[in-house]
This record gives structure tokens, C-alpha cells and sequence, in this order.
């Protein structure tokens, strides 16, 4: 499951960069971490306390 994570994060760094060719550089680390975390909401949601 981490690998098809990894991939479809990846994937969207992809997309991102090549539709948005003329973003900063601080723009593409900030939609790389939003992309991550929108993968990790599903662990925090299912993590029980």
C-alpha cells in the first residue's frame, strides 16, 4: 500500500510541475507537503486513541 502511495504522490508532483511550469521554487516544496499530508490525513483520522 505504501508503494502505491508513494507513486500516485509522486504522480502529483509530477502533474504539478508540468502545469505549472513557471511556479517558484518554494511553490513546488509547499504542493509536494500538502501532497504528503493529504496522504497521511487517512492514518491521523483511523488513529484511535
Amino acid at each position: 500500500m505504501n508503494k502505491i502511495k508513494y507513486i500516485v504522490w509522486l504522480l502529483g508532483i509530477i502533474i504539478w510541475n508540468y502545469s505549472v511550469p513557471g511556479a517558484k521554487p518554494i511553490y513546488d516544496v509547499g504542493m509536494a507537503l500538502i501532497l504528503k499530508h493529504m496522504f497521511e490525513i487517512n492514518r491521523l483520522i483511523s488513529f484511535k486513541y
